[in-house]
């Protein structure tokens, strides 16, 4: 049994100072840069994006090096180049029948591409 154990430090007093979270800056709240996000399909499947991002889909022809996407949500086109064509990570599995000394395994590796989210315009 966990023994218990006895709080002995007294609470800190709170300072009459208040501290501000946010330091205060004199340009407009506006002026941030706002990044836009997008959803793209391909492959069968759907991949939220935003600019600068890479990501990994299903594998697509290498004679391309720009590639235009539609959003599905907004309407925008997203422009993206392939950086690479690789293998994924490999799925193993097993074929098994009992009493019939039947093993098999396989393994499979998904050939991807990697982009990079140039534009969304």
């Amino acid at each position: 049994m966990p023994k218990k154990v006895k709080k002995t430090q007294t609470p800190v007093e709170k300072s009459s100072q208040k501290i501000s979270k946010k330091p205060e800056s004199k340009s407009e709240p506006n002026s941030e840069k706002v990044q836009t996000i997008a959803v793209i399909k391909t492959g069968g499947k759907q991949y939220l994006v935003k600019e600068g991002a890479e990501i990994k889909v299903e594998k697509l022809p290498d004679e391309l090096k720009k590639i235009e996407f539609d959003d599905i949500l907004h309407q925008k086109k997203v422009i993206a180049e392939i950086v690479d064509t690789k293998k994924g990570k490999k799925i193993t599995g097993v074929k098994f029948k009992k009493r019939k000394g039947y093993l098999k395994f396989f393994g499979h590796r998904q050939t991807q591409t990697v982009l990079r989210i140039l534009k969304i315009k």
